[in-house]
């Protein structure tokens, strides 16, 4: 275990430590258990223990689905290493269910709504009612605006623009301090993909993650990365029945051994997230060797699974098609989806379909022997037992391929839901902050 040294900032539930000869910081947890701003604090025990476990398991999900974050390793039951950052004076806030102050705010919005399209908030972080000397209505003010400028926050704990919640104005010289740009875009980029990492990963274990607070910060390098902690205080999180196994039975004012009790089991549960590091894998096969395969994967779609290139010509050699395919499985182990690229659309995906376990997707590689109108019809009317999906356009067969595999991996869950609900930011009203 690190040896701490100069300690460098104690808060409500953990203190932060120097490290001789070393550039990281050593996060030590508390365990110390506060909700009301403070009004409410008791000691509970093991809580250190389980907070630093569920915090490490979850950024080590976030890491292996390429989120930036200052998480570097655990260091012993209570601690872990994280790198140096300028923290950022936000809370942000992801919701896919409206609970808490979401609801004094949007008092026309019934409690548990789901949001199909998760709104993101930004809280601006203060104390004793003031920001850098600028006096506050409360702390923790909503961010309902920002620009070049400055922001525009109001009280969290009541509707926007009603006469008694009246705008405070934050200068951007307070607010962003010497950076020229806001990074409220970036911001809600990262907090949308990682609530769609943790949602993805507590959906195979039939849990809803309800509500998520995380923070940011520039590392030394000026990277913005993903910062603080994400423990069971962080969230609001639902078990298959619905109840509460968050820090919302403590606020409810539940005894503390038995709030300790699912502190214990979210802690053992974040055990699983190890399995569902590996990204899975999607295999482009094609017989042509100089056929054009990046036209499947770009940098984005890369991040949310592995994609494997593959040559054989399966309608000349079937036979060694399928060995070669079941070898490349066997090595593979975890869950796996097949694009043939060929110009004898049918055969390659057939062979493959019937040949092995894992879902196939036939895209028609450029060739005038294939016409829609008429070998359309040899796509659909496949023989029993060999299914295959059909796909004209490569990205679409992508797309797809993503869809499948997210039934178990939160990293394809979070690829292909983020682009889901991205499209539909561009069409609707659906609530988010706005970004000038």
């Amino acid at each position: 275990m690190a040896q701490p040294g100069k300690l460098i900032a104690e808060g409500k539930t953990k203190r932060l430590f120097k490290l001789e000869k070393s550039p990281h910081i050593l996060v030590v947890s508390k365990n110390d258990i506060t909700a009301k701003d403070g009004e409410k604090h008791d000691v509970m025990e093991g809580k250190a223990v389980h907070a630093t476990a569920t915090t490490c398991a979850v950024f080590e999900l976030l890491k292996a689905g390429g989120i930036p974050t200052a998480f570097v390793e655990r260091a012993g039951p209570d601690s872990f290493l994280a790198r140096p950052c300028e923290m950022l004076p936000y809370e942000v806030v992801t919701r896919r269910i409206g609970l808490g102050s979401y609801i004094k705010r949007n008092p026309d919005v019934a409690p548990k709504t789901r949001f199909e399209t998760l709104v993101v908030e930004l809280f601006l972080k203060s104390k004793g009612r003031k920001f850098k000397g600028i006096k506050l209505p409360a702390d923790d003010m909503y961010i309902a605006e920002v620009s070049p400028t400055g922001a525009i926050v109001y009280r969290p704990d009541m509707p926007v623009r009603v006469p008694a919640n009246a705008a405070t104005f934050i200068p951007n010289a307070k607010l962003y301090g010497k950076r020229a740009r806001h990074p409220f875009a970036d911001i809600e980029e990262l907090a949308r993909k990682v609530f769609l990492i943790l949602e993805g990963a507590w959906r195979d274990q039939r849990w809803q993650i309800c509500d998520l607070k995380i923070e940011f910060g520039y590392d030394v390098s000026g990277r913005l990365v993903v910062a603080d902690v994400i423990d069971n205080d962080s969230w609001r999180l639902f078990d298959e029945t619905g109840r509460h196994v968050d820090k919302q039975q403590y606020r409810d004012d539940m005894p503390v051994d038995s709030v300790a009790i699912d502190y214990a089991e979210v802690a053992k549960r974040v055990e699983r997230f190890k399995a569902l590091e590996k990204k899975p894998r999607i295999i482009i096969w094609t017989d042509n060797r100089d056929a054009d395969v990046s036209q499947f994967y770009n940098a984005t779609t890369r991040g949310y699974a592995d994609f494997l290139p593959a040559y054989f010509d399966g309608f000349m050699a079937p036979e060694l098609s399928l060995r070669q395919l079941a070898a490349i499985l066997e090595y593979e182990k975890g869950d796996v989806v097949v694009i043939t690229y060929s110009k004898n659309v049918n055969a390659l995906a057939l062979l493959f379909s019937a040949g092995t376990h894992v879902p196939v997707i036939a895209v028609p590689a450029p060739s005038t022997r294939f016409t829609v109108d008429v070998d359309i019809w040899s796509s659909l009317r496949v023989p029993t037992g060999a299914p295959v999906m059909t796909m004209l356009e490569p990205e679409n067969a992508t797309i797809a391929a993503l869809g499948v595999l997210s039934a178990r991996s939160p990293l394809a869950y979070m690829g292909r839901r983020y682009e889901m609900e991205r499209r539909r930011l561009k069409h609707t009203d659906s609530p988010r902050i706005r970004v000038q």
